[in-house]
């Protein structure tokens, strides 16, 4: 990796830069592809043109989507408390109509709300969620946020694995309504980018409503 980002001119801190990650994060994956590279020479080398083949085709035709800008206009962004109300609100309703699911009392509070801020946030900026600063942010301090980096990993799971019934519908169902919400969400990040509007940091993005 490091030599590939050399070759590029840049380096792999300039690389973690530009994908707004943590210098960790850069140093983790050299010493993994390092390892890899060591112990698999022959794939290592048929990999190597490949993959610089295929980041010449990214620089001369750059994806449409400005993934950069989406995760600077959401850093330190959550759902705001008007659209998280009107997100769970059915499913509030439909779990106190259940016969089983409203013996759960499932929390839908702040925790729930953040963590499923990280969820919208890593969807449509295609980011690895513990990378992105909500996480971080909670994780990455003394004390920990537990019960926050629980959460957030949990929602992850069953959003790439699903659940079907039982105690864990009511976190598909949040997860189902959270899709066409992140569509809206990104939208209107790309319209606002298309006007070459400013960076919005550290304050919440409302969403415009479907009227």
């Amino acid at each position: 990796m490091s030599s590939l980002c050399s070759g590029f001119g840049v380096t792999v801190a300039q690389a973690n830069a530009e994908l707004d990650l943590p210098d960790a994060f850069g140093i983790a994956a050299v010493h993994a592809v390092k390892n890899w590279a060591d112990q698999h020479s022959s794939a290592a080398a048929v990999d190597a043109p490949a993959a610089a083949a295929t980041i010449n085709s990214l620089n001369a035709d750059p994806p449409a989507i400005n993934y950069r800008h989406r995760r600077r206009r959401l850093d330190g962004w959550l759902i705001p408390a008007n659209d998280w109300d009107a997100l769970t609100e059915p499913l509030r309703r439909a779990e106190a109509e259940h016969e089983v699911l409203r013996l759960l009392r499932t929390d839908w509070g702040p925790r729930k709300r953040d963590c499923a801020s990280l969820i919208v946030a890593a969807t449509i900026t295609r980011s690895d969620y513990t990378a992105l600063p909500l996480f971080r942010n909670r994780t990455h301090v003394r004390p920990t946020d537990l019960p926050f980096r629980n959460l957030a990993y949990k929602l992850m799971m069953y959003g790439r694995r699903g659940v079907h019934g039982g105690r864990g519908s009511h976190t598909l169902a949040l997860l189902h309504a959270l899709e066409p919400y992140a569509q809206r969400l990104a939208a209107q990040l790309d319209d606002i980018s298309a006007q070459h509007l400013p960076y919005a940091r550290r304050r919440q993005i409302p969403l415009t409503s479907d009227k």
